[in-house]
């Protein structure tokens, strides 16, 4: 059997979180691993992609790397599935397996007549996301034709693929809403079943180094992308701050500099800390909080959605609140009873609901979250789905 990865790319945020470990799993099981890497268009090959690619080098599966073209039209989508084509058709020996990442990568998989089978792992409304992106004077434009292509690109891959995978439930009703198909399987966004998962004593430890043993502690991710609402976090934090003094905020971030700005602006000094924190020590940090932060708008993009900051709070036991209308994770939150709904970061925040979470049993919670979203588990569920494509 040879089984092959189409990725998104190397520097893919999740790459080291859902595309790797899948990788080294297959590695070894008795089977050729290819990892074909689908980079960015006119995407430079910095430092920071060379020395991943040094160590991606190392590990024990084959990397090819293709430089994608723009995805203007079915045209060029066309040219590029050729390339796909040519690629397994010269490396592929045996039964064949790809796993195919994302809508276009799912549609290059399946554009052509083949001997391969493809599990079309489809992770978000891109054609939402497109259109939304669009640049502001193209927006009315552009932005209902771009929907309406990678709409079609989508339903193309439900019908064609052997087996379509989704990261919600609510996404799963939109597909078979929208492609007439039944069997489409969802995989949420899984996490490390080892780092995130509740960790008493590096709470301990965290909470006594920044000395806030007693004091109720928020944390969320703070980033540039207008979808993280940065700076509406930031301002429902100080409402927080006003009503539950002794609260404190901790904010992790790739971008502290804009990030401590925003909060200097509308925190008082002693009750936050914006500290960027090496990805394998976010989990620690998740321990030491009592609360976990995760706004979005209301959006197709988010409505089924399954964000990792949800899945590694839910590892990590971590209570939450959350806005309304992210994927299934209203859900979950209900069914477990980690954590408070909003509306919006517009409502006046609810204390006595948040002081309630405080008590919630971390190591009960934790182990609710790592049954759902533990990467462990759902690798396996994988493999599974790889054998039934092999002989089916």
């Amino acid at each position: 059997m040879t089984f092959v990865y189409l990725s998104t790319g190397i520097l893919d945020s999740v790459f080291d979180s859902q595309v790797l470990p899948v990788l080294r799993n297959m590695s070894r099981k008795d089977c050729r691993v290819i990892h074909i890497s689908s980079e960015p268009f006119l995407s430079k090959r910095s430092g920071t992609w060379e020395e991943k690619a040094v160590l991606i080098g190392k590990e024990p599966f084959e990397t090819i790397y293709l430089r994608k073209l723009p995805e203007l039209n079915r045209l060029i989508l066309n040219f590029e599935a050729n390339r796909v084509r040519r690629l397994l058709s010269r490396y592929a020996e045996g039964p064949v397996v790809v796993h195919a990442r994302g809508h276009v990568n799912a549609w290059k998989a399946c554009a052509h007549n083949r001997r391969w089978a493809v599990l079309a792992d489809l992770r978000g409304a891109v054609w939402d996301e497109k259109a939304r992106t669009e640049p502001a004077p193209f927006q009315i434009l552009r932005g209902r034709s771009t929907r309406d292509f990678f709409l079609g690109i989508e339903q193309d891959v439900v019908r064609k693929a052997d087996k379509t995978t989704c990261v919600s439930r609510a996404f799963r009703d939109h597909l078979k809403a929208h492609a007439m198909s039944s069997d489409i399987a969802v995989i949420p966004t899984f996490v490390d079943d080892v780092r995130f998962k509740f960790n008493p004593v590096a709470r301990r430890e965290i909470r006594h180094a920044l000395g806030i043993e007693n004091r109720p502690t928020f944390v969320f991710s703070a980033g540039s992308a207008k979808w993280q609402m940065t700076s509406d976090l930031i301002k429902w934090c100080a409402r927080i701050s006003d009503l539950w003094p002794e609260s404190y905020f901790l904010v992790l971030s790739l971008v502290p500099d804009k990030a401590h700005a925003l909060a200097t602006k509308w925190l008082r000094p002693g009750c936050f800390l914006v500290k960027r924190v090496p990805y394998t020590e976010v989990g620690k940090y998740l321990s030491a909080a009592d609360i976990g932060l995760l706004f979005r708008d209301r959006s197709w993009t988010n409505r089924v959605a399954a964000p990792t900051k949800f899945s590694e709070y839910a590892c990590s036991g971590l209570p939450v609140c959350i806005t309304g209308g992210i994927g299934d994770t209203e859900e979950y939150v209900r069914t477990t009873g980690s954590g408070v709904i909003i509306d919006s970061v517009k409502e006046v925040p609810d204390t006595s609901g948040l002081r309630r979470l405080l008590d919630i049993d971390r190591e009960d919670s934790s182990r609710k979250g790592l049954k759902e979203y533990g990467r462990s588990h759902w690798l396996k569920v994988l493999e599974k789905e790889y054998a039934l494509l092999t002989t089916g």
